[in-house]
């Protein structure tokens, strides 16, 4: 709480008053007696006081710097409104020794101090019209002061003054408010520059003339047009809209520290953007576009693990498996996830989620066939597909050529199938130690060798009985549960180049194989060959493994030696593997590796790459996005298909956002699309309909439920003369009363007749058109409700989104009905 004046009459620093600065009585007895008697205040009540505090306004003198603070040099002398016959005559300070020079050069302040107050309001206006009239535009109305200042040709006003008369001690000019070009600056900018008190008040002609000069000066800040922004939206009429509290929300906390701020100032100001504006601010953003090398890309596919459970989603009930067409009540236990890497620094964007329940190898590849034709269909050139050498994986690979380059023919052009070599990195590790005696024998150079797992184990137990670690290895790496073996941390502390400094020291110590220090050799350097994500990171280690790929480089010799060595460790097939890996890895380890570099020279000769990052040929981005959608899931191993799908929205949006990607309407081309119906294909006739409502056909739930909803939708919109003859409402039936509730009505048979014939119209003729052909083809079924243009125009939508006859959330909940009616019709 600022400190009170003490001096009679003056009112500094009291409720409702500007704050001024203050000074505190010496400690000194004695000066503080002079001071006391210098004051038009009762010497009793003063004496009462602990602490007295006078405003700097009632000192006239020069002021000293005393122990780091500022403090008068004489006794306060300046009273307003205290008669001068009752104040005392009191001596200010001992006799001055200085000169005569001194004594007239403080006179001539004294003076020139006088002459630059202000003096009172009437001479202050009739003195600024004199020399400022040219230039400005002065009003004096009342108590107020408005001055203004326009261009050249008098077009706009370029500064403005609000001035105001104000009843107080400490000056009689109150600043309101100073404008340049229509913007206000703060007050504060005058303060910290001297030329405006802190509580806005003028006193004198050079704080005045100080001000004028200074606003041409002064260059607005992003704080400024923030504050500006904040102060419309305050005289706005609509503060109770959530749009307005978010972005005025948004906009104050630009103004606050940066340090306390959780995200940075340009994505507040997206994000305000895209919550007022919606999908017109991807216009907005950045304008880039994919470049050619962009364009390149890989096709990433993987099931991840779900929890077999429903759930209502934006609409929706999900968790059942899409491939399962003849048992549409199979929950899914899968998520088959395809995402797209661009090979040049372009987005990585998920293209498919299919929730799938025992996915097989057709099915697989009629999904990857569909994937490899979006990706071209978008102008983009697939180099390689890439998944994990499961055997459903494999079978598909196999039927699409195997392998390698293979020739895709709705592509009509080569691409490579390969295998993740991140999941190769881990299946090595695993069969050396599921192998029996665990054991592995290779031949390199011609000289064959046998690497053994106990040494690796004879390692880590040495390792761990000094305080000083030579290697990385914990218990886990060597011991590792199966689901610890899918860990790929873990097997780097295997394959590790201070693993392969360990064995190699404690060789003879322990009796360490010779394959086995060649073995880990060899399997580290091809991974650092393989997993180099960065530019620089050969330069940052110091390995030359871990050097981009170029042209004629030193790595593909090094990879395709490597090659040589696993086949000869490969198992030629047979029971009882010993000393050998699977047919399988070895085999998906060598086309893998060497359908790599061939995909690496092929942009590096054909598309003009300057280098190539191999890591890009790895599901890791796959699996990382799998990690997100398990922390939607609170770290759950078993995710649900909603978080998933939640995790490929947000990342597929971030793309779009970032790339520009949002399609464009084109309302200027004409639709080209156009339907050929006989009159025959509208033959079905009343009788059928009943049939089909008295049948246990599935699909009659969904055409009662369609009609259900149009019944309720567009029912009123139907004459009285028109609806005479519908008046034949169906059998009722626990079904139809459920039906009944929740926004639906039970349909009238010529409602139910007119939804029938429009599914068998689009299922049978395999159309494929716009809405607008389809509702003008539904307006031709006899009945009553396809006069109604809103009806056939729903029931198109319906048709041709199909949410409502595979992914009603209504329907699924009425499945528990359909079931019991089933039960209860058998019995």
């Amino acid at each position: 709480m600022p400190k009170k004046c003490n001096v009679f009459g003056c009112r500094g620093n009291y409720r409702c008053e500007p704050y001024t600065k203050v000074v505190q009585f010496p400690s000194d007895e004695d000066e503080r007696d002079r001071w006391i008697d210098a004051m038009p205040n009762e010497r009793s009540s003063l004496l009462q006081l602990k602490q007295i505090y006078a405003c700097y306004h009632h000192f006239d003198c020069e002021w000293v710097t005393v122990k780091g603070n500022k403090r008068p040099s004489q006794l306060p002398s300046i009273f307003p409104g205290v008669p001068k016959s009752c104040l005392k005559q009191v001596s200010s300070t001992p006799r001055s020794t200085s000169s005569s020079a001194e004594v007239r050069a403080r006179n001539e302040d004294f003076r020139n101090n006088a002459l630059d107050q202000l003096g009172d309001f009437d001479s202050f206006c009739t003195v600024i019209q004199q020399p400022l009239s040219k230039n400005h535009l002065i009003i004096h109305d009342g108590d107020d002061v408005y001055m203004s200042k326009t261009d050249a040709q008098g077009r706009s006003v370029v500064q403005f003054l609000h001035l105001q008369h104000v009843k107080s001690p400490f000056g009689f000019l109150f600043l309101k408010c100073v404008q340049k070009n229509g913007k206000e600056i703060p007050k504060s900018y005058f303060s910290k520059a001297g030329f405006l008190q802190k509580n806005s008040l003028i006193s004198k002609w050079s704080q005045f003339n100080s001000i004028l000069t200074s606003i041409p000066e002064y260059e607005f800040k992003d704080t400024d047009y923030v504050k500006s922004a904040l102060e419309e939206l305050s005289r706005m009429c609509c503060s109770e809209l959530p749009h307005y509290q978010f972005l005025y929300a948004q906009l104050g906390l630009l103004l606050t520290a940066p340090k306390a701020r959780r995200f940075d100032r340009n994505l507040y100001v997206l994000a305000a953007e895209l919550h007022n504006i919606s999908p017109a601010a991807y216009r907005m953003l950045r304008k880039s576009e994919l470049q050619p090398q962009q364009r390149l890309v890989d096709i990433l596919f993987d099931e991840v693990k779900l929890t077999e459970t429903l759930r209502y989603s934006g609409g929706h009930v999900v968790g059942y498996a899409q491939n399962r067409s003849g048992d549409a009540e199979v929950l899914a236990t899968h998520a088959l996830v395809i995402e797209v890497v661009c090979h040049f620094g372009g987005p990585k964007y998920i293209l498919r989620i299919h929730p799938v329940a025992k996915l097989n190898s057709d099915q697989l590849k009629g999904i990857l066939l569909e994937a490899l034709a979006a990706v071209s269909n978008a102008g983009g050139t697939t180099i390689s597909c890439i998944c994990d050498n499961c055997n459903t994986n494999v079978s598909v690979y196999a039927k699409s050529g195997g392998a390698g380059r293979v020739f895709i023919d709705i592509l009509n052009s080569h691409t490579f199938l390969v295998y993740d070599y991140v999941h190769l990195f881990k299946n090595i590790r695993k069969h050396w130690i599921t192998v029996p005696h665990k054991e592995l024998a290779f031949t390199k150079d011609g000289k064959s060798h046998i690497a053994r797992w106990k040494d690796i184990e004879a390692l880590y137990i040495e390792d761990r009985k000094n305080c000083i670690r030579l290697t990385k290895i914990i218990y886990t790496a060597v011991y590792p549960k199966p689901l610890q073996r899918q860990s790929v941390p873990l097997v780097c502390q295997i394959f590790n180049d201070k693993t392969v400094a360990a064995l190699l020291t404690l060789k003879y110590m322990l009796s360490i194989s010779e394959g086995t220090i060649v073995f880990v050799k060899l399997i580290t350097d091809w991974f650092h060959l393989m997993n180099v994500i960065d530019r620089f990171s050969g330069i940052n280690t110091r390995d030359e493994c871990r050097q981009p790929w170029t042209k004629n480089c030193t790595s593909f010799k090094k990879l395709d030696e490597t090659c040589d060595v696993i086949s000869s460790c490969a198992w030629p097939g047979g029971p009882g593997r010993t000393q050998k890996l699977t047919k399988q890895t070895a085999y998906a380890f060598v086309l893998s590796t060497r359908a790599n570099v061939q995909a690496a020279e092929l942009l590096l000769t054909h598309h003009n790459f300057s280098y190539v990052l191999p890591g890009v040929f790895a599901d890791e981005a796959l699996e990382k996005f799998f990690g997100q959608a398990r922390q939607r899931s609170a770290g759950n191993f078993y995710i649900e298909v909603v978080d998933i799908k939640a995790a490929a929205e947000t990342k597929n949006l971030r793309a779009i956002l970032k790339y520009n990607s949002t399609p464009q309407p084109h309302s200027d081309v004409p639709c080209t699309c156009s339907i050929h119906i006989e009159e025959d294909q509208f033959d079905i006739t009343i009788v059928e309909t009943e049939d089909l409502v008295q049948s246990n056909d599935t699909i009659k739930h969904k055409v009662i439920f369609i009609a259900g909803y149009l019944e309720r939708k567009f029912r009123t919109n139907i004459s009285t003369a028109e609806a005479e003859d519908d008046d034949d409402n169906l059998t009722d039936s626990e079904f139809l009363t459920n039906l009944n509730k929740g926004g639906l009505t039970v349909p009238l048979i010529s409602t139910v007749h007119f939804v029938h014939s429009a599914y068998k119209l689009f299922v049978n003729c395999n159309l494929h058109c716009c809405r607008a052909h389809l509702s003008q083809a539904l307006s031709r079924i006899d009945s009553a409700m396809s006069i109604i243009q809103g009806a056939c125009v729903t029931l198109s939508n319906i048709l041709l989104k199909s949410f409502v006859l595979d992914n009603s959330d209504k329907e699924r909940q009425l499945g528990c009905l359909r079931r019991k009616e089933k039960l209860s019709s058998q019995n």
